[in-house]
This record gives structure tokens, sequence and C-alpha cells, in this order.
């Protein structure tokens, strides 16, 4: 089914919407075969389109249609496709599939690529939750040692493949039980940490339209951000927040009261600060001035992730992962994005709802924080 078609003197003209950001392989494909379906049916293909998402686009007053959206006319690299696909052919596979039971097919790169199926659960069902498969930046080749019959870290093992770094340290201490700790560096990181001592954690989100004047398609939008601070190791831990109005651009007011909120001394500490630095190089670029205490912030960061990533400390429970998520559980509801923008169209007493629970998940995220380097601490002393 055509998302729009138009009706012209030389034949019919196909848009395909999508609210991806460019043209990818698989929409081509798409039209290709909607354009094969139309001529089937007897009409003329006089134009074949994308319309996707432009980025670079920045709402300011009234949402202006022809920016937001961009046009792209594909019509020849459907004839180029059409020399590469046969849609005949896969037609029949098709049919042949609603007749019958489901095929037999191994898995491979296919269940992955270009998206995940929806029959990867049933398909992968008999690969434990601890795998070949997550072995540190594996790729590909893990559908090789799968094909050879090597599925578990153990079978790894026993089949003698060499391996390296994080590989071989996953295989190493699953097998052993125990723990790597590399004191002298968790020590020596420690050390270079400068008081007061900042966690801090942003949550954002992402439109596709966007809602408020300043913001661009998809950009990540900072709504709000929790942090807690020490004045001294093991001190008392004071521990503010923010949250933005609902139905509000809530940049500027979250940029004011970070700069209130996080002096020009000390460390800041993020875990994969990358994420934390662009926001606040970002909000440096918005607004002019307050860019130097915006980006002062940003070159006191560090990042706690070093110590993990490093393999500094490392257990078999973090099975190849460097996420907050695997370093320590921690309550992270994924709808936190979501919510925000949802705000704006709930009643009173749902949005004093909505901003309690923000509030306290995005809270729990510094507080993990905390309690990640208090261990850090523990284990080097």
């Amino acid at each position: 089914m055509c998302d729009i078609l138009m009706v012209t003197r030389n034949g019919v003209v196909i848009f395909e919407v999508k609210s991806a950001t460019e043209v990818k392989d698989e929409y081509i494909d798409d039209v290709a075969f909607q354009e094969y379906v139309i001529s089937k049916c007897r009409f003329t293909v006089d134009q074949a389109n994308i319309i996707y998402i432009n980025t670079y686009y920045v709402r300011n007053g009234k949402l202006e249609y022809d920016k937001l959206f961009t046009i792209a006319d594909i019509t020849e690299k459907i004839d180029e496709r059409r020399n590469i696909i046969n849609i005949n052919e896969d037609l029949g596979v098709i049919n042949a599939i609603l007749k019958y039971d489901m095929p037999k097919t191994h898995i491979g790169k296919q269940c992955k690529k270009p998206n995940e199926c929806d029959y990867c659960k049933a398909c992968w069902e008999h690969i434990p939750d601890y795998s070949v498969f997550n072995l540190y930046r594996v790729s590909d080749k893990a559908y090789s040692y799968y094909e050879d019959g090597i599925i578990t870290l153990n079978d790894i093992h026993e089949s003698g493949i060499p391996l390296k770094g994080i590989q071989k340290l996953q295989v190493d201490t699953l097998l052993s039980g125990e723990p790597v700790i590399n004191k002298v560096a968790i020590k020596k990181f420690i050390d270079n940490l400068k008081y007061p001592l900042y966690y801090l954690d942003f949550e954002t989100f992402q439109e596709a339209i966007p809602s408020h004047d300043g913001i661009r398609p998809y950009e990540q939008v900072p709504f709000q951000y929790s942090l807690h601070i020490q004045h001294e190791a093991n001190g008392e831990q004071v521990h503010k927040e923010f949250l933005g109005k609902e139905g509000t651009n809530p940049k500027r007011a979250l940029a004011e009261q970070i700069c209130q909120d996080i002096g020009l001394a000390g460390t800041v500490l993020a875990y994969n600060m990358s994420f934390e630095g662009t926001v606040l190089k970002k909000l440096a670029e918005e607004y002019p001035d307050l860019a130097d205490h915006l980006l002062t912030i940003a070159s006191n960061l560090d990042d706690l992730l070093i110590p993990f990533r490093e393999t500094w400390y490392y257990t078999k429970e973090m099975k190849g992962s460097f996420s907050i998520k695997s370093v320590l559980p921690a309550l992270y509801p994924p709808e936190a994005m979501a919510a925000f923008p949802r705000m704006a169209t709930m009643t009173a007493e749902e949005v004093d709802e909505t901003r309690r629970n923000l509030l306290k998940y995005c809270g729990l995220d510094t507080y993990a924080m905390v309690k990640v380097l208090d261990k850090l601490r523990e284990v080097a002393e």
C-alpha cells in the first residue's frame, strides 16, 4: 500500500513516508515492490519518491512542512534495484510460506539486519543468556562459532580458540569465578578526583516533529538532571535536581539551573561522560551568555566508566558489558524519555504523579554512581 499516491496526466506518482533521516536501501526495495504491484494493475509509475525528516530544520513559529520534510526522487534507483532483486521469485517463496509451516531456517545475520526479525525470540530460544554472542565486540564472527557448534563460553574454552583482551577476560573470569581488580589503577583514578565532587546524569527526549521553537527533529533535548554532591570523600551527599515545566522547551531553564547548582571547581563525574559533555556543549552554543560556565562544567567532567572499560574492575556478572545497568543493576525505566513530552496532554493529577516518578528514577541513577564509587574505594583499600 502506498502512503501517498497522486494521479497525473503521465501516470501515477508514489510517495513512501518515513520517520527516518535518510534514504536506506530497504526503503528503495519497499517502493520497488509498490511499483511492481502498480504496474501489474496496468498503471504507469511516472515517479517514485521517499519523504523523510530534515534534521537541519529548526522550528521557529508555525511548522514549515516544506522545510521539515525532504522529498527524494528514487525513480532511477528503483530501475537499478529491479536488476538486482527478483520480485517474481520472492513472491513464490512468500506464497509458499503463507500456505505451509514456518520455514526451518538457521539463525544468522539476517535475524538482525537490516532490522531485527519479529521471530527472533522463537528462533533464538535455544541460545543461552550468556553465549558467544555476548563476547565483547564479537560482531559477525559469533555466527561462525555457532555454525561450528560453539555456543557457550565454555565451548570456546574447550575448543582452544585463542582469545585476547576483554574476550579472554570474559572466559577466564567465568571459569574461575573470581573478579579482576587492579587496586593501583583504581586508587590512582580515585585520587585524581577533585572536591566538591558532582555526580551528574541527564535525561533527554527526541521528537520527529519538534513541538517547540528552537528544537530540531530528533534533537536530544535535555529536560531533566539529577545531581548528587559530596564535599569530601565518603562525605554527606547533597541532592539537587531539575525537571522542566511540561509543555515547554526546557533547555534554557535547565541551563540556568545547572549553572547555579554546579560550581566552577571540582570534578563532575558522569557515567559515559561523552553524552553529558555533548549536552553541555550544545547548550553553550545555544546560550552564549551561559557558555563560559557550561564549558567549564564540561571541562571538569571525568568518566566513572573508565575503571570498568579499562577492566580495572571486572566480574563475570558484567557479561562483557560496561553499562551502569550491568555494573550496578538499578531501576531505569525505558519510558522516561517518552514521559516528558506526553505530560503536556496529561491531567493535573497525572502530571504530578509523572513528575514524582521521573524525579525518583533520575535521582536513582546518580545515587547508583555514588554507590559505584563507594565500591571502588572499598576494593582499592
